[in-house]
């Protein structure tokens, strides 16, 4: 396994992607953004070398967690050790991040386990010297999810809220249902330039994230079909061009497009 660091300058906001190549997989990716001294997320434990070298090069004073997951914290008690301070997270995500849970196999080889990090609680907003962010709780893909809007720049960081329009799979800890009814939320927000986590900035939030929402809603859709035809959720997801044996098997059964299946069902009200 390598790691590729590169550093992506957006005017007063930088991106620094990690990318974690793994022999015969795909490049995994993620990223953390420094703005007016702030550190959004801390990614993955096995790029820990890469956010050390974050720290000397850009003027970091606070951290803040969109979410608790291990490629989002996992540098947290480092940074945290380095400045002094205690990152910030929905109130949620405190417990989460305060005693982790241990990570199946395939998530610690891919980011690493991360290590248990104390923190501070967000508010509504979230101040530093030249901005003022929201602080819009996005539950779905993690109970503790965030994303942070900045009107005065049309900015919006989104964390794992978009990720892909692409959708194909979810996990199994994932609330479809809360995640539709958060994407339609942050769709209300007049157009921003999106900074995704893992797929870095795009211009328009009300674009990308709107096509991932026309993806869910459709995919639904044919799923309420093919269930009222009688196919099981395995034959639904064959049906729906998204079978997903391999990602499957590799990851235990905990990310598969099954998941995306029953979790739109019940969004639908069709499965308990």
């Amino acid at each position: 396994m390598s790691n590729l660091f590169e550093r992506f300058d957006h005017g007063p906001v930088t991106f620094y992607r990690m990318t974690r190549k793994v022999p015969a997989g795909r490049p995994m990716r993620v990223g953390v953004y420094v703005v007016d001294g702030v550190m959004i997320d801390t990614g993955a434990r096995r790029s820990r070398e890469a956010v050390a070298a974050i720290l000397k090069d850009a003027p970091v004073k606070q951290v803040v967690l969109t979410h608790h997951h291990e490629d989002h914290v996992g540098n947290a008690d480092l940074v945290a050790r380095e400045l002094g301070v205690r990152p910030w997270i929905h109130p949620v995500g405190q417990p989460l991040a305060a005693k982790p849970e241990r990570l199946p196999l395939y998530r610690r080889l891919y980011w690493g386990q991360h290590a248990a990090v104390e923190t501070q609680p967000l508010g509504e907003t979230f101040t530093t010297d030249n901005y003022s962010f929201r602080v819009i709780h996005t539950p779905g893909h993690a109970p503790d999810h965030v994303v942070l809007h900045e009107p005065s720049q049309n900015w919006l960081f989104g964390g794992d809220l978009y990720l892909t329009d692409r959708v194909a799979r979810a996990f199994a800890y994932e609330d479809i249902s809360l995640l539709i009814e958060s994407i339609r939320a942050v769709l209300a927000i007049p157009d921003c330039e999106l900074f995704c986590q893992h797929t870095g900035r795009h211009m328009s939030h009300q674009h990308q994230i709107g096509k991932k929402l026309d993806r869910l809603l459709g995919l639904r859709n044919k799923a309420i079909v093919h269930l009222e035809e009688g196919r099981s959720i395995r034959e639904i997801a064959s049906a729906l061009g998204i079978p997903d044996k391999t990602n499957k098997l590799l990851s235990g059964g905990e990310w598969s497009s099954e998941h995306l299946v029953r979790g739109l069902l019940r969004d639908a009200g069709r499965l308990d």
